[in-house]
């Protein structure tokens, strides 16, 4: 499934299940039970967490204000943007702490493994492991805006005020705080130590089944069949999935326009989401009085060999210019359905834009990409059709409430749905 949809997530997991299941083939269930703590913490090598990101930056930056409102220093919070006497600051990706909280949770679950063997014990004291690191990436925000606002006060807060800006400082700043928490927490680890059981034994080295635990057949067999699942089956699947392709031409229809928009004859405004080569997009503005709106439709087939809807490459924003000062969902109808569009508050050198977003997949509205995966393996793999589209409006965002009327009421008035034949047709 993972190789079908392309979600490498899904095909990361599975290859580490596929090595954890070979290990338990050739050793047998009496020694994997003596190492199923190491063979579980294989999971870790899985990379995963970027969904938890945005919320991440969110209560970074919902922290980062409380806190400094204790602390008596004037604050303005505009969503991800922290605004003080002494400048503005972002909380970015980087700032979020997931790497904090990956790396200690892999960390905790080594050292919970190593200190006890009680799994009451082993899960409490890993839970702190999940919730002391994303305060203290809370913590270590605060200082470094804390600092920087009465550097011009004290001179030592200034003075590490200005390292922490140059010579890396953030990233160093942050490994010593990481460093010192995991200090902090292993040492708590052994001032708890666990008491002792008499109902916990030393476990005897047993051989595992006994008929040849280590036979050269066994091995064999288990290596030829790891060997079947990772390679052949891809490629089968390929081969399924391939002969079902087709590359007929597509007609991405222009939009009905309803009530009083008019379309403008150029689309009026420099912004554009980055969407890596559809098979046909629209770019177009509307205009109803004093308020303009941009639409943005790309088309993808999602066939074999061809640019992905969901990928790592589409982005609705540029990294280096643009700044996403919040971001969430809300419901829309379309088509008479209620639907979760994704909401984001982007802000440039150009100004400040709302923008609206959600896909479309064999008939279906969605705004959750994961979602979008799934109806597009479920597709090629039942030989129905599997395109989509992704839908981005967009409006001046220097007033919210009026944005999000005008896309609310652009949203009603101009719209798409599928057809049979899985293109794309105007609402009449």
């Amino acid at each position: 499934m993972g190789y079908i949809a392309n979600v490498s997530l899904v095909q990361h997991a599975a290859l580490v299940l596929i090595l954890q299941v070979l290990t338990w083939t050739i050793l047998g269930t009496r020694i994997i039970r003596t190492l199923l703590f190491p063979v579980l913490y294989l999971f870790f090598a899985v990379p995963l967490g970027d969904s938890l990101t945005p919320p991440l930056q969110d209560f970074t930056a919902s922290f980062v204000v409380q806190v400094l409102q204790v602390s008596g220093i004037p604050v303005l919070q505009e969503g991800r943007l922290i605004t003080v006497p002494s400048g503005v600051w972002q909380v970015a990706e980087a700032c979020s702490g997931l790497r904090y909280l990956l790396s200690s949770l892999a960390f905790g679950c080594f050292c919970s493994g190593l200190l006890y063997r009680g799994w009451r014990r082993r899960i409490g004291f890993f839970s702190i492991f999940l919730f002391v690191p994303i305060l203290a990436n809370g913590v270590r925000a605060y200082t470094v805006v804390m600092l920087t606002d009465i550097g011009g006060r004290n001179r030592v807060a200034g003075y590490i005020a200005r390292f922490i800006e140059t010579m890396n400082g953030h990233l160093i700043y942050g490994w010593l705080c990481f460093l010192l928490l995991m200090m902090f927490l292993f040492w708590l680890g052994l001032r708890w130590p666990e008491q002792p059981d008499v109902d916990h034994r030393r476990v005897e080295e047993v051989p595992a089944d006994t008929n040849a635990a280590f036979s050269l057949v066994r091995v064999m067999l288990s290596g030829m069949a790891g060997i079947l699942v990772v390679a052949f089956v891809p490629s089968a699947t390929l081969m399924l999935t391939s002969s079902r392709d087709s590359a007929t031409e597509i007609a991405l229809p222009r939009p009905s326009i309803r009530g009083t928009w008019t379309r403008l004859p150029m689309y009026a405004q420099q912004w554009t989401p980055h969407f890596a080569r559809p098979a046909k997009e629209i770019k177009e503005s509307y205009q109803v009085g004093d308020r303009l709106v941009h639409l943005y439709a790309g088309y993808y087939l999602n066939e074999t060999n061809e640019p992905e809807l969901v990928s790592s490459s589409n982005t609705l924003v540029n990294r280096t210019e643009d700044i996403i000062v919040s971001e969430g969902s809300r419901v829309m109808a379309i088509d008479g359905k209620s639907v979760s569009v994704r909401d984001l508050l982007i802000r440039s050198e150009e100004g400040t834009r709302l923008v609206w977003t959600w896909y479309w997949v064999a008939g279906t509205f969605t705004s959750n990409p994961y979602y979008v995966k799934f109806l597009e393996a479920e597709g090629r793999l039942c030989g129905t059709s599997a395109r989509g589209a992704v839908f981005v409006l967009s409006t001046d965002g220097s007033r919210p409430s009026e944005a999000s009327a005008s896309l609310n009421q652009f949203s009603k008035d101009i719209l798409y749905q599928p057809d049979e034949s899985g293109s794309l047709v105007r609402i009449n």
